[in-house]
Protein backbone atom coordinates (compact mmCIF):
# COMPACT_ATOMS: atom_id res chain seq x y z
CA UNK A 1 0.00 0.00 0.00
CA UNK A 2 1.37 3.75 -0.50
CA UNK A 3 0.64 6.05 1.56
CA UNK A 4 0.57 10.36 1.10
CA UNK A 5 4.12 11.71 1.54
CA UNK A 6 3.47 14.92 3.35
CA UNK A 7 6.42 16.59 2.22
CA UNK A 8 8.52 15.81 -1.08
CA UNK A 9 10.54 18.05 -3.65
CA UNK A 10 8.27 17.46 -6.39
CA UNK A 11 4.35 18.95 -5.99
CA UNK A 12 1.05 18.30 -7.32
CA UNK A 13 0.74 20.01 -11.07
CA UNK A 14 4.51 20.53 -11.95
CA UNK A 15 4.86 19.14 -15.23
CA UNK A 16 7.47 16.94 -16.79
CA UNK A 17 8.82 15.88 -20.18
CA UNK A 18 11.13 12.28 -20.45
CA UNK A 19 14.69 12.53 -22.34
CA UNK A 20 13.23 9.60 -24.78
CA UNK A 21 9.91 11.79 -25.82
CA UNK A 22 10.75 15.59 -25.55
CA UNK A 23 7.02 16.11 -27.29
CA UNK A 24 5.02 13.85 -24.54
CA UNK A 25 4.36 16.21 -21.55
CA UNK A 26 3.22 14.51 -18.03
CA UNK A 27 1.35 16.24 -14.87
CA UNK A 28 1.78 15.26 -11.15
CA UNK A 29 -1.17 14.05 -9.98
CA UNK A 30 0.06 13.03 -6.53
CA UNK A 31 3.08 12.13 -5.01
CA UNK A 32 2.97 9.04 -2.47
CA UNK A 33 5.86 6.44 -0.41
CA UNK A 34 5.73 3.21 -0.93
CA UNK A 35 5.64 1.07 2.03
CA UNK A 36 10.08 1.17 2.21
CA UNK A 37 9.60 4.64 2.77
CA UNK A 38 10.39 5.98 -1.28
CA UNK A 39 8.49 8.68 -2.88
CA UNK A 40 6.92 7.90 -6.52
CA UNK A 41 4.95 10.80 -7.76
CA UNK A 42 1.84 9.62 -10.13
CA UNK A 43 1.84 11.30 -13.40
CA UNK A 44 -0.93 11.52 -16.25
CA UNK A 45 0.15 12.73 -19.69
CA UNK A 46 -1.51 15.87 -20.59
CA UNK A 47 -3.85 15.95 -23.42
CA UNK A 48 -4.75 12.05 -22.54
CA UNK A 49 -5.57 11.98 -18.90
CA UNK A 50 -6.51 8.09 -18.77
CA UNK A 51 -2.72 7.21 -19.53
CA UNK A 52 -0.66 7.01 -16.43
CA UNK A 53 2.85 6.32 -14.74
CA UNK A 54 4.02 5.81 -11.62
CA UNK A 55 7.81 6.73 -11.11
CA UNK A 56 10.25 7.16 -8.03
CA UNK A 57 10.77 10.65 -7.39
CA UNK A 58 14.30 10.09 -7.65
CA UNK A 59 14.19 9.03 -11.14
CA UNK A 60 11.76 11.91 -11.87
CA UNK A 61 13.96 14.54 -10.83
CA UNK A 62 17.47 13.05 -12.59
CA UNK A 63 17.63 15.40 -15.75
CA UNK A 64 19.71 12.49 -17.72
CA UNK A 65 15.39 10.85 -17.71
CA UNK A 66 13.32 13.64 -17.23
CA UNK A 67 13.07 17.71 -17.75
CA UNK A 68 11.01 19.73 -15.44
CA UNK A 69 9.00 21.82 -17.87
CA UNK A 70 7.06 25.16 -16.93
CA UNK A 71 3.07 24.48 -16.33
CA UNK A 72 0.55 26.28 -18.79
CA UNK A 73 -2.15 28.07 -17.76
CA UNK A 74 -5.15 25.30 -16.72
CA UNK A 75 -2.34 23.20 -15.46
CA UNK A 76 -4.80 19.87 -13.28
Amino acid sequence: MFRRRSTSSIARGERFRPIEVPNAEWQVEDVETDPLGNPHARLFLVGDPLTRRTIACARLLDPRCWIKVAASNGAL
